[in-house]
């Protein structure tokens, strides 16, 4: 009937996935509506026209626009095997385009899993990202808005990405959520000063070769954990290149399976 509930399975339309979150805040935007609202209309249409090219361009997902403040994903509801590269690349990119047009604004970026997909009911469903990185992102923004920095990532980003980009460690904390525990929180800075936007975005296969086997050695996880053994060695069985630890990863799940049929 009209306006009641209907209740959605949740192993159809959610996964757990690998991404990286991004909040930004444009600075001094509530001084500026207050005072010049024409001047704040155009100065927001140039903030989320470059927002979403610059997040668009390295197969990041606009998703929820607060006010001065936009949350992004990255191999959320799209793919983007390189998320945490793409998701800092993003984040400088918009920061170079920005300052060029007198726009100010600071970036959290956060890395992690994440349960990716449809929920709610049938009067209203909408695409959600649920972990504990899209709360680190948006604490990392404050932190970097409070503490006069630009960019700054948490740990997992860090290991992620210290190869491409110029970052230093910050001495600070922010208290994060783990499960039901708490935690503090190292804070890594990205270096703006002396970056360039690049003319192209790096081929993404490299990563895909190494995301690949991680999501049909996750989806294997989940059909063993659920009794279904047969689909779990179907996936595995799966032609592809994979790492030598990938391979290793799966030998111990194969044998495991094994046992068990």
């Amino acid at each position: 009937s009209s306006g009641s509930s209907q209740r959605v399975d949740i192993n159809d339309t959610v996964k757990t996935r690998r991404c990286t979150f991004t909040v930004t805040n444009m600075l001094g935007s509530h001084k500026e509506a207050a005072s010049d609202i024409s001047l704040y209309q155009d100065k927001y249409r140039q903030f989320m026209e470059r927002v979403v090219t610059c997040f668009s361009r390295v197969s990041g997902v606009v998703g929820v626009v607060v006010g001065d403040h936009v949350h992004s994903s990255f191999n959320s509801s799209k793919s983007c095997a390189s998320h945490a590269k793409s998701a800092v690349q993003g984040s400088l990119d918009l920061f170079v385009s920005l300052q060029a047009v007198g726009i100010d604004v600071v970036t959290g970026v956060a890395s992690g899993t994440a349960l990716c997909g449809s929920l709610g009911c049938s009067d209203l469903m909408s695409v959600v990202m649920i972990g504990p990185s899209a709360v680190t992102a948006s604490l990392l923004q404050e932190f970097s808005r409070d503490k006069g920095h630009r960019i700054a990532c948490c740990g997992a980003t860090y290991g992620e990405v210290s190869f491409a980009f110029t970052m230093k460690i910050i001495l600070g904390r922010v208290k994060v959520t783990k499960g039901e525990a708490e935690g503090m929180e190292l804070v890594y800075e990205v270096v703006v000063e002396g970056y360039e936007v690049k003319d192209v975005v790096e081929e993404e296969w490299m990563y895909q070769l190494e995301e690949s086997p991680w999501e049909t050695y996750n989806m294997a996880g989940k059909q063993y954990l659920l009794g279904n053994c047969g689909e779990a060695l179907r996936l595995l069985g799966i032609k592809r290149q994979r790492s030598s630890v990938v391979v290793a990863a799966e030998e111990v799940l194969m044998s495991q399976l094994m046992g068990s049929e």
